[in-house]
């Protein structure tokens, strides 16, 4: 009897294809095992028509390429993570009455594109810090020149602690 190609069919002889290192024998003796009787022939020219090697080819080259973007994120994080800290130690070498505003304000960017940087990675864990920055944004907004650098550092001390809580 002979086999019929449909989407199913298809799709677990491929994925079985795949599996077996691309060698028609070993998919047709796993999908045997499953209870899926194709002959090696078949599977060959399914693959041939359907242009599964292609496909497979395709499909590597995307995991690669979302491996390295997350190195790369991976990375940015933390070559943003170092300009934050330095960015604190500049704040706790300001005298108790000095604020720097810009300084301020740069340091906010520099934490927003982490959570951004998080959110793209984890938009469901990091949703709430894009949230919370965008609060912490408009609350220093609000407050104008009127900032002391305790409201600042106690700022500081509450992201620490919220990305310390989310970090996975």
């Amino acid at each position: 009897m002979r086999v019929q190609f449909d989407e199913d069919t298809g799709e677990r002889a491929y994925l079985a294809w795949k599996e077996c290192g691309y060698n028609s024998g070993k998919a047709a003796r796993r999908l045997a095992a499953e209870g899926l009787v194709i002959h090696r022939t078949t599977i060959s020219a399914w693959a041939d028509r359907c242009g599964w090697k292609g496909r497979a080819l395709r499909e590597q080259r995307e995991e690669t390429t979302v491996k390295e973007a997350n190195r790369g994120e991976t990375e940015l994080i933390a070559g943003l993570e170092a300009q934050r800290k330095r960015y604190e130690g500049f704040f706790e070498t300001l005298g108790p009455t000095a604020i720097d505003v810009q300084a301020t304000y740069a340091y906010t960017a520099v934490v927003k594109a982490i959570a951004d940087v998080h959110k793209k990675m984890e938009p469901d864990v990091y949703y709430s810090v894009a949230v919370a920055m965008d609060v912490f944004v408009k609350s220093i907004k609000a407050r104008g020149e009127t900032l002391d650098k305790a409201f600042v550092q106690q700022v500081f001390k509450l992201i620490d602690e919220f990305f310390d809580e989310v970090k996975p």
